[in-house]
């Protein structure tokens, strides 16, 4: 049987141009660059080749947009933000999400990178506030905004050239990007007040990503925790108006949409791979929750 982690592609520079890109993009600037690990791109040159709506995966590397001007739409797990000039979008990595809509006239620049690319960077990189907490969209002053273009001005240039060494100056190129985000943040690298309830419904959130294929209930999640059931969910419903066991739900019912757009498996090896004793249970739960069985749901959603 396939193994989950082969089911949803892996959204690699090559990956990422086959799947969201019509024909008419020019890969030029991609084929210099190690397609596992790293892409820069201004979102004005590519605007007109993504083949939108970009449909639920999961993002294997490290992403951020930084918009200049026009508007974008982007989901992080369950929710839906909608991006607007000077902000920026932040992404970990294993991560599943989707981009509905990106205006005509947006101007600013996308990236991911995976963790090998920074290589001997990494205790730097792990002194980062960004990425490691709730803090998805930042709001900055045009100043502050065209100051990290700028950056990336020298990092996307720098993605063009053929360079001794140019691995390593990208990397450090990339890493003084990260910096002049998080120095425009007021509250970063400052400790602060952290309810007990926000504590662990983050940590909550963070297990429900890693293990939503494998445990189902909240026990389970309460036992790694090592608190009761009760009181997780009188914490996670406290800070995000929902119970412990919809979050429980209604990342299950997104993880099985991402797997039925984005894989050709069947239901069985879908339904199997997210531990389900039985197929028709799978269904049973996905029509409940939408109305459609999983094959129509492809159907009508397939890319």
């Amino acid at each position: 049987m396939k193994q989950l982690k082969d089911l949803i592609p892996t959204l690699s520079i090559n990956a990422f141009s086959q799947l969201h890109f019509s024909s008419n993009l020019d890969n030029s600037s991609i084929e210099l660059i190690d397609p596992e690990e790293f892409l820069v791109q201004r979102l004005e040159d590519t605007v007109s080749s993504i083949n939108l709506p970009i449909p639920p995966h999961r993002k294997t590397v490290y992403d951020f947009i930084v918009i200049k001007e026009g508007e974008a739409q982007r989901t992080f797990g369950l929710t839906n933000y909608s991006l607007k000039p000077n902000q920026v979008f932040l992404m970990p990595s294993n991560q599943i999400t989707s981009t509905p809509f990106i205006s005509p006239d947006i101007r600013g620049y996308y990236c991911h990178f995976n963790l090998s690319f920074l290589e001997g960077l990494i205790p730097y990189f792990d002194k980062l506030f960004i990425f490691k907490t709730n803090l998805v969209v930042i709001n900055l002053s045009q100043g502050k905004i065209d100051s990290i273009c700028y950056k990336l001005d020298v990092l996307s240039d720098l993605s063009n050239t053929d360079l001794k060494h140019k691995k390593a100056q990208l990397a450090l190129a990339l890493m003084a990007v990260l910096f002049e985000i998080e120095n425009h943040i007021p509250v970063a690298g400052e400790k602060r007040n952290v309810s007990s309830s926000e504590r662990i419904t983050a940590e909550f959130k963070r297990l429900l990503n890693n293990h939503i294929r494998s445990l189902k209930k909240v026990g389970d999640y309460a036992d790694l925790l090592n608190i009761s059931p009760n009181h997780l969910n009188k914490c996670v419903k406290i800070e995000s108006g929902k119970s412990a066991n919809q979050w429980i739900l209604d990342s299950l019912l997104l993880e099985s949409k991402s797997l039925l757009i984005q894989s050709n498996s069947s239901i069985s090896e879908i339904s199997f791979a997210l531990n389900f004793d039985d197929p028709s249970y799978f269904s049973r739960f996905f029509k409940a929750s939408t109305g459609l069985s999983p094959l129509q749901y492809r159907r009508q959603n397939k890319f």
